[in-house]
């Protein structure tokens, strides 16, 4: 954004550096043409149509530079419009243009303060640790022990890593490392019973046998959290696990053969579409749109 800025400061001052002259762009300031470009690695010489005039411009010509606009220059029917046909002056171009950095620079503010907070919270939680991090240590390397490598970025586990960690053998091995207490057989209890109902999270069919190890389990999950922390509260997923699984196995002899995945699938669609109808002021209509162009590509259906 502020080589951005500095190419419209060149063309303010006659200072344009052309590199190229006939680049098809019919914007009266292209953009690309000043040498200055060649410094620009967030952005393309990629070319949209202006659904106004039909005349080409440049994605960036056009004032597509934040990130989900700058996405939907890719989609040939995503309606993008010139500063004259939108009556933008220079001025207001400028404007916007210190806007959308400062925009930028405000979300990159927030993510080192947040990723700062983030670090002194693993700091505090390493020194807490007996030992100085002994403690830590030895707990990530008998979680690497058992096949679970913790990412280095995230500091979490993928799914298949949390599979290995709720192995009961596994459990028996990596909780060696702290110091015996009766919360802790507690936390074993629970981690033994988790990872069995996670092994009856597959997709297909459960048998009658199935189920009701699935209803011991959860029981068991249920039991265990009264003992170790009866006080907490209760999260709506750890609801949907605790009343309704067992109802919906009885019913459907499943609970796994669909996934959340479908759900964030249809939620990314949902997001990108409310962006291509962004210039739609009124919510109800835009969000009429939106469910129209679901059901024209068959991502939602009626089975009633």
């Amino acid at each position: 954004m502020g080589i951005l800025k500095e190419i419209v400061n060149n063309f303010e001052c006659k200072k344009v550096d052309a590199v190229a002259e006939g680049l098809g762009c019919a914007a009266r300031r292209c953009l690309v043409r000043d040498k200055a470009w060649k410094k620009v690695k967030a952005y393309d010489a990629r070319k949209v149509v202006c659904g106004e005039c039909l005349e080409t411009f440049h994605g960036v010509c056009c004032g597509a530079w934040k990130v989900e606009e700058w996405e939907l220059t890719g989609d040939p029917d995503e309606d993008f419009f010139c500063f004259d046909c939108t009556s933008t002056s220079d001025d207001r171009v400028k404007r916007r243009l210190e806007d959308v950095a400062m925009l930028l620079k405000k979300e990159i503010e927030e993510m080192e303060e947040d990723l700062k907070l983030k670090q002194e919270d693993w700091q505090k939680y390493i020194v807490a640790s007996k030992g100085g991090g002994l403690v830590q240590k030895s707990l990530e390397d008998a979680w690497k022990s058992v096949g679970a490598d913790m990412s280095v970025w995230q500091q979490n586990f993928c799914g298949n890593d949390v599979l290995k960690l709720l192995d009961e053998s596994a459990i028996e091995k990596y909780t060696t490392v702290l110091k015996p207490s009766t919360d802790l057989e507690k936390i074993k209890k629970f981690l033994v019973a988790l990872g069995k109902i996670q092994r009856l999270c597959v997709a297909r069919s459960l048998t009658d046998d199935e189920i009701d190890e699935l209803n011991d389990y959860i029981n068991r999950v249920f039991a265990a959290l009264q003992m170790y922390a009866p006080d907490e509260g209760c999260t709506p997923k750890l609801h949907v696990l605790l009343e309704h699984v067992i109802p919906f196995c009885i019913n459907f002899k499943t609970w796994a053969k669909t996934s959340e995945q479908s759900i964030e699938a249809l939620h990314a669609n949902v997001n990108y579409l409310h962006v291509r109808h962004r210039t739609i002021r009124n919510s109800v209509a835009k969000r009429n749109f939106v469910m129209c162009h679901i059901l024209f590509r068959n991502l939602i259906n009626d089975t009633s």
